[in-house]
């Protein structure tokens, strides 16, 4: 997983140096071309007139993003909802949901008139949320549960976008596209009894998929080459094919501390029923090969659903 991280910095970093070569030539570009205007200005202004001429911009954009998550999130109701229905169970307080996140991309673009641009560019999204929690068993023994799962991606994107103006300093920019996910999942579970047992769980998968997006910005005009921008994207990207390396550590007062590894492990999701409180319940297990239980059924790989919805904010240079 540190390699991991290591190539997905590298990758953005290189996308970023693009970004700042790509507008560092076209400012050269630029330059030149009002060079050429001033031998060739009437020739110069019939190619690409003042206002609808090709232009070349950074963007960057960050803000507060919701994601689905719906696998992870039906287990943690579902885990809720099983210790609720428990004669002899209970929780101190419930699992809550991971549904927010943060979001941040900059692109470079190229507009090829007023209303018609593309852009490439890079990002970064995640979401992630550790929770504690004590079950007690009604017969003065508990135990405490300590979830830290972790979700983050690092998009590709390639986008088009369609600026409507609504006046001289105001444009409503429609974009879509698509985007390669360079995706990571990360898993940890820690529980620690009142005999002072503890048995601690880490596993992490990677998963690269593609995505869409689209979305609309307000961009309000502060000079002509710098820009305010506020809106919303929307995405869909689901991460598959869940497997990895999990790492197990358990501490028994009375036998002392064991650890091993498993490889080619498995994030399952299926339904759990539950013959004590007559419930089915959403349930995820981490398995090297695909569960066949009794009190299990409709199994399948888990899948993270990062597809949501950004709130972003940010800035656009126009050279």
């Amino acid at each position: 997983m540190r390699r991991r991280k290591s190539q997905v910095r590298l990758i953005v970093i290189n996308v970023f140096l693009f970004i700042l070569a790509s507008t560092s030539a076209a400012e050269e570009i630029r330059l030149n071309s009002s060079t050429n205007e001033g031998n060739n200005q009437q020739t110069y202004q019939q190619i690409y007139p003042k206002k609808s001429g090709i232009k070349v911009g950074i963007r960057f954009m960050g803000g507060m993003t919701y994601m689905k998550l719906s696998d992870v999130n039906n287990y943690f109701q579902g885990m809720n909802d099983y210790f609720d229905h428990h004669p002899h169970i209970s929780l101190s307080t419930e699992f809550e949901p991971i549904d927010l996140g943060k979001d941040f991309r900059g692109e470079v673009f190229i507009n090829f008139n007023p209303s018609i641009g593309l852009g490439i560019g890079a990002g970064y999204t995640s979401a992630g949320r550790g929770r504690t929690v004590t079950v007690f068993d009604g017969m003065g023994s508990f135990k405490d549960i300590t979830l830290r799962p972790e979700f983050s991606a690092v998009p590709i994107t390639f986008t088009l976008y369609y600026g409507i103006s609504l006046g001289s300093k105001v444009i409503v920019q429609l974009d879509g596209g698509v985007g390669y996910y360079l995706g990571s999942v990360e898993w940890e579970r820690i529980e620690q009894g009142s005999d002072i047992s503890i048995i601690e769980k880490s596993w992490s998968a990677e998963s690269n998929e593609w995505g869409f997006h689209g979305g609309i910005d307000f961009e309000f005009e502060y000079t002509s080459h710098f820009s305010f921008v506020f809106g919303a994207k929307g995405r869909l990207v689901k991460l598959k094919n869940l497997t990895g390396g999990l790492k197990k550590k358990e501490y028994i007062p009375w036998s002392g501390t064991n650890s091993w590894t498993e490889e080619h492990v498995t994030l399952w999701y299926g339904i759990r029923n539950d013959s004590e409180t007559g419930g089915e319940y959403p349930w995820l297990l981490l398995e090297q090969e695909k569960p066949v239980l009794a009190d299990f059924r409709d199994v399948r790989e888990a899948v993270v659903d990062l597809t949501g919805i950004t709130l972003q904010a940010g800035f656009k240079v126009t050279f």
